[in-house]
This record gives structure tokens, C-alpha cells and sequence, in this order.
């Protein structure tokens, strides 16, 4: 089959699909190495012929491939690429195209430019179609899933995206007056350069009006049928055979037939009439305006508000000058001018205010106030089960001048006579205070005064003084404080402590002295909660010893600078002169000795010559150290002779007198140890080795007995054996 380069291109190429590459099996050319070439009267056959230099399609292989340099197709002019087609090119199958792409003859700077999932229309050395994986972009923009455009988009017919990215407008075609504006949360509708509708993130606004959260319009708003928003805001007029809005409806005029009903209830609207005007809920009234006046929940209207029901407000009610607050046709509040007045002129109604747990504050027609009560029989009545007054002082600090209390008028008003609080010049100290100049301030019971604080600063009190604090009743001043009794009773003082009665302090120590009554006698100490110094109930004084059967008995040495002298009565009559006691030494000497003074006397024998024979004398020094001895005490021999109170003791005990067993020290003083008293102070007191009582000291008037009769004895002795020495003299 040939053709001559005259006949149609289209039959040539429907020729080189048809053949190329393909194995001739018939005619005088089959075989499987058929090519094609021209023959000399430049005729394109098929050829069995071995290859020539001038082929066009030389055969690679027995694939029937073929390759060559370069074709011109549509032209006799030398081709400058590997195909050149002048003319149209249809391909049925797939053109595959390298990364270089396909570039418009003559003009390098119009390709379309292929990578992986990727396509590039450039004109004029500019990007203007760009597909990939993701979607297309126009004029250079990245694409998206969709189509991304970098500059206007002009359409004469419909334009359908499911996205459409706007930078600023939308123009119509030929009237750059009518457009849409795209900003930041804004989107503006204009028609004849006039903006006729607007979107931000508030709301909606119509003919220039700036956005509400739902629609607001300048101008009317006028609908044949129904109109239905969430907010409708006109600032004309409002005409519409039906309104029908789920939000706010805003007009300068709505005209309304008979009702303003609620999307679908038809139990909630507004009815209207000559001069009226209803709101009804639930198909219950709410609300009613008339010629006269107001109504609230179905009450018939009055000149001002009637309500039926129960009245909350959540912020004022203004009353005007002269004009009342009623309730159920009475007065509650009114304002005067110069005050508001609350409460009720009727002669029978009472004025009380109420809380959850009931009524909190009553006033009676008379004027009296009850504070949980509701019946109160005084000017002021309080009744709680918790019933506290706080007077508070919101400014108040330790000796400011702030005042907080309650304070007395009379004479109407203008008088003060007295104050229960702080005062103004501290608010430390609470006072109860009387102002005028000769009264008292008195703390009554049932029983009369108890406690009255006179005008001079005196104290009275009448019945017992008692005190749970550590301090009871302190003196301030300078001088003396006085606890007297000037209607002739007595002061008692009692302790509720078994071991402790009136405690003294000392003035400037914490060292103390404590008289105090206990099982039946009367004690005073020093620091020591018991003795030494005892009154018994049968008048006997002891020292030392708390159950004395004399006048005085003292448990211990007593010592003295000069005479002790001893009343002599005679069955209670005083004889007007006294025995008299000297001391010398360590002994107490009396200075008579007659019989006029001593009952009951007997000889007394028992001591004697056996017993003086027992004694052992000794000679000793004392161990006292003159650092460790008082003061005021002479110091003791540093030697001297006597007896041992422990031999003297198991002689005879009448040579010894007996005392505690007290422990000593190396210095010969009675060693001291310290304890935890009642009141939780440490003291002293000596240390016993045991609660027995020991010899202590030797008795010289036993002694002199002793002596006595040892020479009585000797003496009778020595009368024997001179009678006898006499009666052998005789003899002779």
C-alpha cells in the first residue's frame, strides 16, 4: 500500500496506525522484516528490503519497533523537533509526555509542564492552570480541594462550587456598582453603589443599617405575606398581612389588625382593641393596658399598676411625690417629700416583713415592734431561740475613735443620761456608763441590788463577792483599796481550796503568805501551804504543832532578846502581876518558883544516882560552817562539853527532849529539798529520814533532878555510915 506525499495527511496517519510496527503477511512485502521506506518516485511503501540510509523508519528488532530522528508531518520543511505535525493530531489511546513537557511552537514561554501527579499551564512565562493531587489552582494560586483563583473571576453564566474563596468582591459583569464584599466577618451587598445588605458577626442589617444580632433595617419593612425572623429591627414602618419572628421585632410603625400571636401557640399573644391592649400566656391574661391605667395578671386595670398575686422585683420601684404603694387597696409606702413612709394607716392592719422561715419584723397599730414575734407587748420585743443584737464597728480598731453601743435620751431626745458600749475614745474597754451627775449604776436580781457603783466612785456591794478569774478585785490607784462594811455586818472570805485560803502576795516578788481555816483551827505560812503557825477551835495557839492544848505550844526552840512573862490569874481573875522568864544560854529560866503557882506536887524520884552514873560526858566542836549560818543568829561555840540526846535518851528518856528526824548535811545544817506545792510553785522544806520522832536535845532541869537526888541519895548513904562509924565508936 502507498501514498504519495500529495494525498491527505489524514489517510497517512490512518495508514501508519493501521501498519506501523506491524507484521505484513500478505501481498509482495509480507514477512516479519517488512519497513517502510520511499522509493524513487518518493512513494512511502513497505519494503522487505534490507534497511537503506534514507529510510525514514529504520526496525530495531523483530518487535516490528521502529525508530527514527525527526518527522514533519503536514509540511516539506525540515523538522525542528522529533515530530512536527502541521495540522490537528487525534490520538485514541494515550500521548505520554516526559517532565519537559509540551511547549507551543515558536513561543518557549506557552507549556504545559508535567511531574509526579502533577500539570502546569504557563502563558506567557506565568502559571495559569496548576493541577496536583490536592485539586486546581488559577493565576498562580496553590490548588485546593477545589479551585483556588489569585485575582477576579468574571462569568457570564453560572458559577457552582461547593467552596467559593472570595479575597474582596464579587462583581456583577459590566456594573462594578452591583457587588458583593467579602472582610473580616463581614460580607456587603451593594446594588447602584448603595449598600443594601450587610452580615458581620453581630447580625444582619438592610438598607445601610449597621448589624444586629438578628436584622435591623433602615427604612419600612413591608411583606404581602409573612414574614418570619429571629430579630426584625425597621426604623420606618412594619406592614405584613402575617409577621411571624422567633426573636426581636423593632419598628418606628407596626401596624396590627387584632392579634401578635407566638409561632405555633396560639395561647400566647397580643390582643388589641379600642384603647386596650392584651397579653395573654398560657391562655391566661398577664397583662392589660387601658385608657385607665394598668393590670397584671388578669387585675383589672386602675390609674397606676394592679396586680393579682404576688409582687417580685429584682430592682426599684419608683413612687412619685404624694403617691402610694397599695396593696390590696391599702397604703403600704409612700413617699412624703422629705421621707419614704412604710406601713399601713388602717387602724386594724399591721406591718410585718417576712422571710423563709416566716414572719421577721412586726409593727402593731400602736407601734410597738416585735423581732420574731408577732404580737409584741413592749416598744421593742425580741424572740429567737438564738437571740443576739451585734453592734459592729466596721471601722473598729484596738483604741481608735470609733464609737459602737447603745446610748439612754431623755427630754425627748436632746439629754443623753447614758451609754452601754465603747466609747469614743477606745474601743478596748466596754462601759456601762451614767451620765448624769448624781446617779449610780446599779446590777439588780429579784432578790433587790446586788452590785451599785455610786456617783463617787464608790462600790457597794450587797451579798456575796465571788470570782472564777485569778484576779477578783484590783485596786488601780496610788493609795489604798478599801473592802468595807459600813452597815455593821462583817466581810467573809472563803475559799473553795481545802489547802489554801487568802493568799498575799509579796509586793514585788511572787512570794506569798497564806492564812486559811482547815479541820478545825486556823493557819498562817510563809511559801508553805500548811502552818507554822496554828489557831486551834479551843483557842490554843501552836507553832509549829497544829493541834496545841496550851495557850501557846511551840514545836521548835524559841528565841528571845529579853523577859517572858506569864500572866498569874487566879480562877480568872488577873492578879496583876506576871511570873518572869529569863534565858540564858539556851534555857528558859523562870524567876520564881513558889508553890503559889504549882498544884498536885508530889517528890519525884525516879531520877537518881544510877541514872547520872550512866551519863557520858563528852567535850565536841560544831560542824556549822560560819558562811551557812543566819545572819541573824550568833554563831555557836566552836567547842564545848555536854551530853549525846541519843545516849542521854537510852539512859532515861526524860534527860531529852524530842523532835522530827531531820537529815543534816556535812555543815551540820538541816539539808533543804525542793517540791511542786498546789498551786504548782516550786518550794523548799527540810528532809526527814523518816516520820518518826528522835531525840533532838538534852533536858537540864532533868539533869539537875538527877543531881539533886544523887546527892540526896549520897547524903543518906553518907548519914548511914556515919551512924554506924558513930555506934562502933560507942562501942569501943
Amino acid at each position: 500500500m502507498t501514498f504519495s506525499q500529495a494525498q491527505s495527511r489524514g489517510r497517512l496517519l490512518r495508514f501508519l496506525v493501521d501498519n506501523l510496527g506491524q507484521e505484513v503477511t500478505s501481498g509482495s512485502a509480507a514477512g516479519a522484516g517488512s519497513f517502510i521506506a520511499i522509493n524513487a518516485n518518493d512513494e512511502l511503501i513497505l519494503s522487505t528490503a534490507a534497511a537503506q540510509s534514507g529510510d525514514v523508519f529504520t526496525p530495531i528488532d523483530a518487535s516490528n519497533a521502529y525508530s527514527t530522528s525527526s518527522i514533519n508531518i503536514g509540511s516539506d520543511a525540515t523538522p525542528t523537533n522529533a515530530l512536527d505535525v502541521v495540522g490537528t493530531v487525534g490520538i485514541t489511546s494515550g500521548l505520554y509526555v516526559a517532565d519537559a513537557g509540551i511547549i507551543h511552537t515558536g513561543d518557549t514561554d506557552t507549556t504545559i509542564t508535567f511531574g509526579a501527579n502533577t500539570q502546569i499551564y504557563t502563558c506567557a512565562a506565568s502559571e495559569r492552570l496548576k493541577m496536583n493531587s490536592t485539586g486546581v489552582g488559577l493565576m498562580g494560586a496553590t490548588p485546593i480541594a477545589g479551585l483556588a483563583v489569585t485575582g477576579d473571576i468574571t462569568a457570564t453564566g453560572d458559577l457552582t462550587a461547593v467552596n467559593l474563596n472570595v479575597a474582596t468582591d464579587i462583581i456583577h459583569v459590566g456594573d462594578t456598582d452591583t457587588k458583593i464584599t467579602f472582610g473580616a466577618n463581614t460580607q456587603t451587598y451593594t446594588c447602584g453603589a448603595s449598600e443594601r445588605f450587610k452580615m458581620d458577626s453581630t447580625g444582619v442589617g438592610l438598607m445601610g443599617a449597621t448589624p444586629i444580632a438578628g436584622l435591623a433595617v433602615t427604612g419600612d419593612i413591608d411583606a404581602s405575606g409573612d414574614l418570619t425572623a429571629v430579630d426584625i429591627d425597621a426604623s420606618g414602618d412594619l406592614t405584613a398581612v402575617d409577621i411571624d419572628a422567633s426573636g426581636d421585632l423593632t419598628a418606628v410603625n407596626l401596624n396590627v389588625a387584632t392579634d401578635i400571636i407566638h409561632v405555633g401557640d396560639t395561647d400566647t399573644k397580643i390582643t388589641f382593641g379600642a384603647n386596650t391592649q392584651t397579653y395573654t400566656c398560657a391562655g391566661g391574661e398577664r397583662f392589660k393596658m387601658d385608657s385607665t391605667g394598668v393590670g397584671l395578671m388578669g387585675a383589672t386595670p386602675i390609674a397606676g399598676l394592679a396586680i393579682t398575686g404576688d409582687l417580685t422585683v429584682s430592682a426599684d420601684i419608683d413612687i412619685a411625690t404624694g403617691q402610694y404603694l397599695r396593696v390590696n387597696g391599702i397604703a403600704v409606702a409612700s413617699d412624703s417629700g422629705n421621707k419614704v413612709l412604710l406601713g399601713s394607716q388602717a387602724a386594724v392592719k399591721t406591718l410585718g416583713l417576712q422571710t423563709a422561715v416566716g414572719e421577721a419584723l412586726s409593727i402593731t397599730t400602736t407601734g410597738r415592734v416585735g423581732i420574731g414575734n408577732t404580737a409584741p407587748s413592749s416598744v421593742l420585743e425580741l424572740d429567737h431561740d438564738d437571740c443576739w443584737i451585734n453592734l459592729t464597728d466596721a471601722d473598729a480598731t484596738d483604741g481608735d475613735s470609733t464609737a459602737a453601743g447603745i446610748q439612754m435620751y431623755q427630754s425627748n431626745g436632746t439629754t443623753r443620761t447614758g451609754f452601754l458600749g465603747f466609747s469614743s475614745t477606745s474601743n478596748s474597754n466596754f462601759l456601762i456608763y451614767n451620765d448624769t451627775a448624781t446617779g449610780s449604776i446599779g446590777l439588780y436580781t429579784n432578790a433587790g441590788a446586788g452590785l451599785v457603783v455610786n456617783s463617787d466612785q464608790s462600790l457597794n456591794v450587797i451579798g456575796a463577792l465571788s470570782s472564777s478569774a485569778e484576779h477578783g478585785l484590783i485596786g488601780t490607784n496610788s493609795g489604798r483599796t478599801i473592802i468595807q462594811n459600813t452597815g455593821g455586818g462583817y466581810i467573809e472570805v472563803k475559799s473553795g481550796n481545802a489547802t489554801y485560803g487568802l493568799i498575799i502576795r509579796d509586793y514585788n516578788s511572787d512570794n506569798w503568805g497564806n492564812i486559811s481555816t482547815n479541820d478545825g483551827y486556823l493557819e498562817l505560812g510563809y511559801r508553805t501551804a500548811t502552818g507554822p503557825l496554828y489557831i486551834a477551835d479551843n483557842d490554843m495557839v501552836g507553832i509549829g504543832d497544829s493541834t496545841p492544848t496550851y495557850p501557846l505550844d511551840v514545836n521548835g526552840n524559841i528565841r528571845t532578846t529579853g523577859y517572858v512573862y506569864q500572866e498569874m490569874l487566879s480562877w480568872g481573875v488577873n492578879l496583876g502581876y506576871y511570873t518572869q522568864y529569863y534565858v540564858a544560854g539556851n534555857a528558859l529560866y523562870q524567876i520564881t518558883s513558889t508553890r503559889k503557882v504549882k498544884g498536885n506536887i508530889k517528890t519525884y524520884d525516879e531520877l537518881g544516882l544510877p541514872e547520872v552514873l550512866k551519863l557520858r560526858t563528852v567535850s565536841y566542836i560544831h560542824k556549822t560552817n560560819p558562811s551557812t549560818w543566819p545572819e541573824d543568829m550568833p554563831l555557836p561555840p566552836t567547842g564545848g562539853i555536854g551530853f549525846i540526846a541519843e545516849e542521854a535518851y537510852d539512859v532515861h528518856p526524860k534527860f531529852t527532849t524530842m523532835g522530827p528526824d531531820y537529815d543534816y548535811d556535812e555543815n551540820g545544817q538541816r539539808k533543804k529539798e525542793e517540791y511542786i506545792n498546789e498551786d504548782g510553785k516550786t518550794e523548799k522544806r527540810y528532809v526527814l529520814l523518816s516520820d518518826e520522832l528522835v531525840p533532838d536535845a538534852t533536858d537540864d532541869r532533868s539533869f539537875i533532878i538527877a543531881l539533886v537526888n544523887s546527892v540526896k541519895e549520897l547524903k543518906a548513904e553518907n548519914d548511914s555510915l556515919l551512924a554506924r562509924v558513930e555506934a562502933l565508936e560507942n562501942k569501943g
